[in-house]
């Protein structure tokens, strides 16, 4: 439906629209560059309309339906062409890093975006959300360059933060664009193992349940993810089964009989590792 063939857009934003398919349950649309037919965007959706940010140039897209089992063919692609204009107020500042949603354990960020052809400058705005609201801890107006980094002095604790940039020259300005992140430096706590106790015994291919839990004192900013490790000797040369559990409990069933020994750790989601516990054992009996 749009953009048709030979249509001229003026901005970094498009948006793509089309007719529903019966029997289709997503679609998946392409977007070519015009001067040597490369994809630069390969995308599935559930919905019938797509918004994409684009540099000016000529393009060509196309689109086709498909459900479980079957896809129809692609649409005949349709060329258009983005110029770039004066008017920022429809236009979008394309945020590169830092990625939304991601956990660091750096306190120094580096910001930067996609410069935005016809702007001036740039306002840059760094929050920390908190439960009492967002609060600046951040302001700059008026930048020239699209890169920005802050260190420990601004971003001086581990907590949730929003960054927000918006484009403007002397006619418009975009609204504020904006992500996400989370800072956390501290090791995971030490887990504290629940079962089995030091030395309990169990038979061959019983079903074995591990469980532990995390001090609740400290304040885990990114989740906690536990490395989980059974060997058949004390000092863990000889690792039996390794598994990154995103529980706090898992079984396992012993083939062998013997001593063995098993250990957890944290490991989180903002690249923190914590220490293992003191290492548990049990007895498989035959």
């Amino acid at each position: 439906m749009s953009p048709k063939e030979g249509d001229t857009i003026q901005g970094n934003t498009i948006q793509f629209n089309w007719g529903e398919l019966k029997g289709a349950d997503e679609y998946k649309i392409q977007i070519f560059e015009n001067n040597n037919l490369s994809i630069i965007r390969d995308t599935v959706v559930q919905t019938i309309n797509h918004s994409e940010v684009l540099n000016p140039g000529s393009y060509r897209w196309r689109i086709r339906g498909q459900n479980s089992a079957y896809t129809s063919i692609y649409s005949l692609p349709e060329s258009f062409t983005l110029v770039a204009s004066d008017d920022l107020t429809n236009q979008t500042v394309l945020l590169m890093s830092p990625s939304d949603q991601i956990y660091l354990n750096n306190n120094e960020v580096l910001f930067n975006w996609q410069h935005l052809d016809n702007s001036d400058f740039y306002n840059f705005e760094l929050q920390a959300i908190t439960t009492s609201g967002n609060i600046t801890i951040h302001l700059e107006n008026q930048m020239l360059d699209n890169v920005l980094t802050l260190d420990d002095e601004v971003i001086s604790q581990d907590s949730h933060y929003r960054w927000k940039v918006k484009a403007l020259n002397t006619q418009s300005e975009t609204v504020f664009f904006y992500r996400d992140f989370f800072i956390d430096t501290q090791n995971p706590q030490i887990p504290v193992t629940n079962i089995p106790e030091y030395e309990d015994q169990f038979d061959i291919m019983e079903d074995v349940q591990f469980q532990w839990t995390y001090p609740t004192e400290y304040n885990q900013i990114a989740p906690v993810l536990t490395l989980f490790e059974i060997a058949n000797d004390e000092i863990f040369q000889n690792i039996i089964f390794s598994d990154q559990i995103n529980t706090n409990n898992t079984n396992y069933e012993f083939e062998n009989s013997g001593s063995f020994y098993w250990r957890i750790r944290g490991e989180d989601l903002a690249g923190n590792i914590g220490s293992f516990n003191q290492d548990g054992k049990i007895i498989i009996n035959e």
